[in-house]
């Protein structure tokens, strides 16, 4: 297996927008597409899109259609002339592309690949199967959509990718036992969405946490489903071997009465589960989101996550 080092860009380096998961409304999409390529022109960078990346007849729960798709993240790889691929949103439709993605040679460079939530299926293959790092991120058109982002935000996101922010480092917080007594620990960190790590389960891209720290967040589920898929996790054997497990932001989905039962979910885990938890704050499906770059080494202590590039 090729070990890559974090894969950082450069000022005017070509950066491939993809659209592997959900689509936009049809009377919004050619907007979408200038202003993409607007974003990333005045961060530095180049933009490559293929003005046809929507379809409006093609998949009903997708960008386009899956060979489009398909082909398009392909393309996106083995384009020697780019060096950073950007997912544009999430949704569904990820995890369609993964066959392809099995079928072809594995790169000999890594390159930039930056997104979240549906796009967790492609991280953990890229992670696990390849060993390529990948940066958990806000997907392009959040910076292009959301008014609340803020210039100092854009400003830390592209330091990080261009490798001119030396050190990453977040507070955390012990959520149980183990993790109040844990002193530290350092391994690789993988993980994103809750729901799309559970449907790697039983597939050849399932989560393998042996020996690493698991990362979860999630976005408008009730809190009795988010205790489900915990414990869906632990009778699948999915924490065994485990360093620590961080939880990121869970945004609720509030039940009948207006109550949030989400946090009930993950007190009840925290209380029952054999090892460290901690919970990370600004990183998820809320109004700050920020970059955790995943499958490189990281060093974890009671308070804080620092990631070594």
């Amino acid at each position: 297996m090729i070990n890559y080092n974090f894969p950082f860009i450069k000022t005017g380096d070509v950066i491939e927008i993809i659209a592997p998961s959900g689509g936009f409304p049809q009377n919004n999409l050619y907007t979408i597409i200038a202003d993409s390529e607007k974003f990333i022109g005045n961060l530095g960078f180049t933009p490559k899109i293929d003005p046809k990346l929507f379809s409006l007849s093609g998949d009903s729960f997708s960008a386009n259609r899956l060979n489009f798709r398909m082909n398009s993240i392909i393309d996106a790889l083995q384009n020697e002339e780019s060096s950073a691929i950007w997912c544009l949103r999430g949704g569904y439709g990820a995890q369609q592309l993964i066959p392809c993605l099995q079928q072809i040679k594995q790169p000999k460079k890594a390159k930039l690949f930056a997104g979240f939530s549906d796009i967790t299926a492609l991280h953990l293959f890229f992670n696990q199967k390849w060993n390529i790092p990948t940066l958990h991120s806000r997907n392009l058109c959040q910076f292009i959509l959301e008014k609340d982002v803020s210039n100092d935000e854009i400003a830390s996101f592209k330091k990080l990718i261009t490798g001119n922010q030396k050190s990453l480092e977040y507070d955390i917080v012990p959520l149980n036992h183990k993790a109040q007594n844990f002193s530290e620990a350092e391994a690789k960190i993988i993980g994103g969405n809750m729901t799309v790590i559970q449907t790697s389960i039983g597939t050849p891209w399932q989560i393998d946490g042996k020996g690493k720290i698991i990362f979860f967040e999630e976005v408008g589920e009730r809190g009795y489903r988010i205790d489900r898929m915990f414990y869906h996790f632990e009778q699948a054997g999915m924490f065994e071997g485990v360093k620590a497990i961080v939880i990121g932001d869970v945004s609720p989905e509030k039940e009948a009465n207006g109550t949030n039962l989400t946090e009930v979910a993950v007190s009840r885990f925290c209380a029952r589960v054999n090892l460290p938890v901690f919970r990370i704050n600004g990183i998820g499906h809320k109004k700050i989101n920020n970059p955790l770059p995943l499958n490189i080494n990281t060093l974890i202590t009671k308070q804080k996550l620092k990631f070594i590039f």
